[in-house]
């Protein structure tokens, strides 16, 4: 039997508060791309789009752009 079979690594065992670097920057990141449905809600309003539209469509986005970024802080 091989000696490394059941060998615990430094990467195999991390502390469940620490979040890997990738999610926590995608975390940053939504929020900030979720100004763009934002911006898009209003030209749509401004420029005789239906209310239908600009919430339906371009506000939900926004929302659940919010919402996925705040539950990749919560993971």
């Amino acid at each position: 039997m091989s000696g490394s079979a059941g060998a615990v690594t430094e990467h195999s065992v991390r502390p469940r508060h620490q979040q890997e670097p990738g999610q926590h920057t995608v975390g940053w990141y939504m929020p900030v791309v979720a100004i763009m449905p934002l911006g898009d809600t209003l030209i749509v309003l401004r420029h005789g789009g239906t209310k239908a539209v600009a919430f339906g469509i371009h506000f939900a986005t926004a929302v659940a752009m919010l919402i996925s970024a705040a539950l990749m802080f919560a993971v």
